[in-house]
C-alpha cells in the first residue's frame, strides 16, 4: 500500500500500477548498505530488463522517511550528454538555471545542506558523467544517490548491488510454481490480460 509519508515528504517517485513480485532479499541487502554511514552511492547493476528500475524505486519508497529534503527520480534515458545530468536533475529539483552557471556547480551548491535522496535511473547511457556524481557526494555530505546502470562507475565510495535474475523452478522437480519469483511475475501478468488465466505444474 501507498506509505503515508508519500503525501508528507516532497517527492516524484512515480505510482506504481502492479505490485513489486519477490525481492525481499535485494531490498533488505540494499537498505542494509544504506545504514552503513560511509554508504552514499550504491549502484544497482545488471542487463537490461532485469528490473533495476523498479528494485531502486521500491527502495526509494522504503526509505523516504529518512530523507527530509526529498527523494528524487532522474530519468535519464534521454540524456546523451555528461552535462545533462545535471541539466535534468536541476529540472527535477526546480533550480533556476542561469546560463553562466554550470549546471553541476548549481546542482552542488544546492545539495551542500539538504538530507536528500537521488536516483539517477540509466546510467549506462552517459557513463562519462561518473565526475558529476563525484563532485556531488564531494560536496554534499547529508545527500545520497541510488544508481541504475548496466556497468558500474568504478569509483570511490560506490557500492555496487549486482541485480541477480528472478528465482526459477528447476525442470522436473515438481515444485510448487508460486514458490518462485519468475513464474509468480509471469502469473500475475498473465491474469492481468486474462482473467480466467489457470497455470499448473504441467
Amino acid at each position: 500500500p501507498p506509505l503515508k509519508s508519500m503525501d508528507a515528504l516532497p517527492n516524484n517517485l512515480p505510482v506504481q500500477t502492479t505490485p513489486l513480485i519477490g525481492r525481499e532479499k535485494e531490498l533488505k541487502s540494499i537498505k542494509e548498505l544504506f545504514t552503513k554511514k560511509d554508504c552514499r552511492l550504491v549502484s544497482l547493476v545488471g542487463p537490461g530488463g532485469m528490473g533495476k528500475t523498479r528494485l531502486s524505486l521500491q527502495v526509494a519508497a522504503d526509505l523516504l522517511d529518512e530523507n527530509r529534503d526529498g527523494t528524487w527520480f532522474i530519468d535519464l534515458s534521454a540524456v546523451t550528454q555528461p552535462q545533462g545530468v545535471a541539466l535534468e536533475t536541476a529540472k527535477v529539483l526546480s533550480l533556476l538555471q542561469e546560463p553562466e552557471v554550470d549546471p553541476v556547480e548549481l546542482v552542488a551548491k544546492a545539495l551542500e545542506d539538504r538530507k536528500i535522496l537521488i536516483i539517477l535511473d540509466n546510467f549506462e547511457q552517459v557513463t562519462e558523467a561518473y565526475t558529476v556524481v563525484v563532485t556531488w557526494l564531494r560536496r554534499s555530505p547529508g545527500a545520497r544517490f541510488i544508481i541504475t546502470s548496466r556497468e558500474p562507475l568504478n569509483i570511490r565510495g560506490e557500492h555496487a548491488f549486482h541485480v541477480p535474475p528472478l528465482s526459477l523452478p528447476k525442470p522436473g522437480t515438481g515444485a510448487i510454481l508460486s514458490q518462485f519469483e519468475a513464474t509468480r511475475l509471469f502469473i500475475d501478468r498473465a491474469c492481468a490480460g486474462k482473467p480466467d488465466f489457470q497455470v499448473n505444474n504441467d
